[in-house]
């Protein structure tokens, strides 16, 4: 957008007479523009509030009653050697036992496969491609009893990026008990209380609740949630910080090679 010039009108000129003072090359560019992007994105766009990896439409859940008992979980990475299935099916039994009312999933349900790193990523995949790993999900979803709500994180958007395929959507649409809310972030409206699910896709910060502390900050007044869900980096954390229950959500995979390689402890659970 930094590329448009407008030469301001006279302000003594009635609202009549303003005159279109973009050249032929801005109308061009704003018309590319407007192909590229809807009306919202543009809106999002001029905020300063960004739209890359972000789904502007995700569907708004809204849970009646006072009182819930959520179960939560995060990066499952179904298709991954280091993600054992009886670690899902712990989670499941023991949501059971709370009598939990709902599970929120925040991303990355399965492995995925990146291109880029694909001949090294190979040998720690226990499925291989699109169709193996989302059969896998399928299956091991199959055991759950509850309803659960999930959005799409980095590694399932992967296979979007590159073949244009929403895995995580394929998933949900598979099991009736399953509900897809979007790519990256969604909310859920629990009685007036809003629920924030986040994936993302930066990296780990040299302390663990640094990353949590910088996404809160970086809310507009107005527009924060009450509970903030945060997955993607494989860490524990609570906060209580602007009035924002925040929490980083552990994942359902042990350590990986690549958290090795980087010194990345993994907390599971």
């Amino acid at each position: 957008l930094s590329g448009i010039t407008v030469k301001p009108y006279n302000q003594g000129e009635n609202e009549g007479e303003k005159t279109n003072n973009l050249s032929a090359q801005d109308n061009k560019l704003l018309s590319s523009i407007k192909e590229r992007y809807t009306d919202k994105e543009i809106e999002y766009l001029l905020k300063g509030q960004g739209v890359h990896n972000i789904n502007l439409d995700y569907p708004k859940i809204n849970l009646t009653g006072k009182h819930h008992k959520i179960g939560v979980m995060s990066d499952g990475h179904i298709g991954s050697i280091y993600s054992p299935r009886d670690w899902h099916f712990a989670a499941f039994k023991k949501f059971e036992e709370e009598k939990v009312d709902c599970i929120l999933h925040c991303g990355d349900v399965v492995e995925g496969v990146k291109i880029s790193r694909f001949g090294t990523q190979i040998w720690e995949l226990s499925e291989i491609g699109y169709k193996a790993q989302k059969a896998a999900a399928i299956e091991v979803f199959s055991h759950c009893k509850q309803k659960i709500y999930c959005i799409s994180g980095n590694h399932d958007f992967f296979f979007q990026e590159y073949a244009g395929a929403d895995i995580v959507e394929d998933i949900c649409n598979a099991l009736p008990n399953m509900t897809y809310l979007g790519n990256n972030q969604a909310d859920i409206e629990l009685d007036g209380a809003i629920i924030r699910l986040f994936h993302g896709g930066d990296g780990s910060s040299y302390a663990t609740s640094y990353r949590l502390q910088k996404l809160v900050e970086s809310f507009t007044g107005g527009k924060k949630p009450n509970i903030f869900l945060a997955g993607h980096v494989h860490k524990m954390c609570y906060i209580f910080e602007r009035m924002v229950h925040a929490v980083r959500v552990p994942a359902l995979q042990m350590q990986t090679s690549f958290m090795q390689k980087k010194r990345l402890a993994a907390h599971t659970g």
